[in-house]
């Protein structure tokens, strides 16, 4: 069987976007969490207050980001199929 060149390029260059975006979404979650964290510290001296407005805008863009990630994947799963790539499996963690 003669490799598909053509869907080999797009797979990696898919993965390259895959990677870069999933960087972006790590990024992105973590300084939520940096957030939420430091909105939960107790102390009887200081009220720390939560920056709602920074978290919602966190948040829309790392579900704007999953969106482009899971339309990503699909095509870099059907161009792993066509060259004999390892596909990406979703994972859906509830709660």
């Amino acid at each position: 069987m003669e490799q598909d060149y053509e869907a080999l390029g797009r797979y990696y260059a898919s993965l390259e976007t895959f990677n870069e975006l999933s960087s972006m979404r790590h990024r992105l979650s973590g300084e939520l969490c940096r957030m939420l964290s430091h909105s939960m510290e107790r102390n009887q001296e200081v009220l720390t207050l939560f920056d709602h407005e920074s978290a919602r805008m966190l948040l829309e863009e790392i579900i704007a980001l999953n969106a482009h990630l899971i339309q990503v994947t699909e095509h870099l799963n059907r161009y792993a199929a066509e060259c004999g790539k390892p596909e990406i499996r979703p994972f859906y963690r509830k709660g």
